[in-house]
């Protein structure tokens, strides 16, 4: 088989170019290996702050949230909108570690505290939802 100069030079080119992009991807990969240390420590640490975040603000929405017994209903309703925008800021940083979690082949953590206050957010956002409707309805 009768290949032409310049074909075979390409192909010495195309080997030595294949061998430059190993080595850059070996390079790489070690620089991205020492970086995930860093990462992984970072979010071990991040997670078991927000564990007891997790904690805390369940035990605070028990203690001061729309459910707390003899709470007028328009003032649970008002403390129903605070709670669910604090939730919401943790329910990101929720997902964040998740996926990190997932990213790094860590086990994912559980928050209970936090899937309790999800359930009972949506239920009351139904129920004082409805709540206010009524009554801006017979004002109205």
């Amino acid at each position: 088989v009768h290949v032409d100069k310049e074909e075979f030079d390409d192909l010495n080119h195309l080997r030595e170019s294949w061998k430059k992009v190993r080595s850059q991807a070996m390079v790489v990969s070690d620089k991205l290996g020492g970086l995930q240390a860093g990462f992984k420590s970072t979010l071990t640490e991040n997670v078991k702050e927000f564990v007891k975040d997790a904690s805390e603000f369940r035990e605070d929405f028990i203690a001061n949230g729309p459910m707390v017994q003899g709470v007028p209903p328009m003032d649970a309703a008002e403390r129903l909108t605070k709670y669910r925008r604090l939730f919401e800021e943790r329910q990101r940083k929720w997902d964040s570690y998740c996926e990190g979690e997932d990213l790094f082949g860590l086990p994912i953590t559980q928050y209970p505290e936090l899937e309790a206050c999800k359930k009972e957010l949506e239920l009351l956002d139904k129920l004082y939802g409805l709540y206010v409707n009524v009554v801006q309805t017979i004002k109205g």
